[in-house]
């Protein structure tokens, strides 16, 4: 299936962006590779809520996202949007007078590079993340702001754990995930399929991975998904995109 959004690009606003992140260089790209709608889903922790959970947040607060003017471009839409953490507690970083000023709400619960959200003495222990990356999916979709959520972004995937996430997810069995993505169903709460979370294979391998496991349970559940190429850097996007539809042809999903 021909891909025709990305709810994903992280702008220079984002930490770890490059500085030609720019919405009007995506909006170039979009329009190259036949997108009919952006999502620029910068970093977010509302000020509003609390000081940041941790200190990557810094700065990186609604007052900026909601003061960028995007250019306009016919036939393709660009959505206002942000990448929300939930902190140890499970506290969403973003109030509810903000997140009705967003087009869309992307949440995550497996920042496991965030000390603020999963400590790192748990993230070293591959059975104990295992166990918390579901109890942090449980506490996203049953949180207060759950309503506001679009979709959870680029879901078990451990991003403090680039070399060994697969021995991490395989400790998750399929009826846990059986579960949590019916409550996802419930809610009306979508999965991001997410090209960044398979990076690290060649394309042709991405369905090995047990991060494939997890998607197929949710497409097995019923769950809607939206593509996100999390790119920080518009270079990034061809290739992303590419993944994209390789795995969305994978898992049989239509629009």
């Amino acid at each position: 299936m021909k891909i025709l959004h990305d709810l994903h690009l992280h702008s220079r606003l984002s930490d770890g962006a490059e500085p030609h992140a720019t919405v009007e260089n995506y909006l170039a790209l979009a329009k190259e590779y036949g997108l009919s709608a952006i999502g620029i889903a910068d970093y977010l922790w509302d000020t509003k809520v609390s000081a940041p959970c941790d200190e990557f947040y810094e700065d990186q607060d609604a007052k900026r996202i909601l003061s960028m003017v995007y250019p306009k471009e016919k036939g393709i839409r660009i959505l206002r949007g942000c990448e929300v953490e939930m902190d140890e507690k499970g506290r969403l970083g973003i109030s509810e007078e903000t997140a009705k000023k967003m087009d869309f709400i992307l949440a995550t619960h497996s920042h496991s590079h965030i000390e603020g959200a999963i400590p790192d003495a748990i993230r070293r222990d591959k059975k104990k993340l295992a166990e918390l990356l579901c109890d942090r999916f449980s506490l996203l979709i049953e949180n207060p702001m759950a309503k506001y959520i679009t979709a959870v972004a680029h879901p078990f995937y451990p991003t403090g754990n680039p070399d060994n996430f697969d021995e991490v997810l395989f400790r998750i069995p399929d009826d846990r995930l059986e579960d949590l993505f019916n409550d996802a169903v419930y809610k009306n709460i979508a999965i991001e399929l997410s090209a960044s979370a398979f990076s690290s294979y060649p394309m042709k391998s991405m369905h090995r991975s047990e991060l494939f496991r997890i998607y197929e349970t949710a497409k097995e559940c019923g769950c809607k998904f939206t593509f996100g190429s999390d790119c920080h850097d518009p270079d990034m996007l061809a290739e992303s995109l590419q993944r994209l539809e390789i795995l969305t042809d994978i898992l049989e999903i239509t629009a």
